[in-house]
């Protein structure tokens, strides 16, 4: 995953900064979110291209949401950070 910030200036808005420093890394059709952030702030994450996976030896990205793997994951979370356990209902 690519990320990049962007604070607007005179010369340019927030996201076109954070879109300027992403330039040329990942693939925005395999996924891209945009959130705005306090004071004007633009935070853009950016999915890695296929090649970009492969020289870093990175194997497939999967969606494990709503899966038993995420619940088991999660749980394996909470027990190593119990302070988290509140967000276990996210699951439920």
């Amino acid at each position: 995953m690519w990320h990049a910030s962007g604070r607007g200036n005179r010369g340019q808005s927030s996201a076109q900064i954070a879109l300027n420093a992403l330039r040329g890394t990942g693939d925005a059709s395999r996924g891209e979110w945009l959130e705005s952030g306090p004071r004007g702030i633009i935070h853009i994450r950016r999915r890695l291209s296929a090649s970009e996976q492969e020289i870093f030896g990175i194997p497939e990205v999967r969606d494990i949401r709503g899966t038993e793997e995420e619940r088991e994951r999660f749980t394996a979370l909470i027990a190593a950070a119990p302070h988290l356990r509140p967000l276990l209902a996210m699951l439920e």
